[in-house]
């Protein structure tokens, strides 16, 4: 997901982690959009509280 300007781009993923060959993937498809990739913050998400 990303923004018109190019200045904001999200990877978005459906699990808490993303499989390091489709990060690169999507990595290398920003770059060649013109995205600065070097500006990207990952997240470390934290895993799910237990159901009570």
């Amino acid at each position: 997901m990303a923004g018109e300007s190019r200045e904001y781009l999200w990877f978005l993923s459906r699990e808490k982690t993303m499989p390091e060959e489709v990060k690169t993937a999507y990595m290398d498809k920003a770059a060649a959009l013109g995205f600065d990739t070097l500006q990207l913050i990952w997240v470390q998400q934290t895993p799910d509280a237990p159901a009570q």
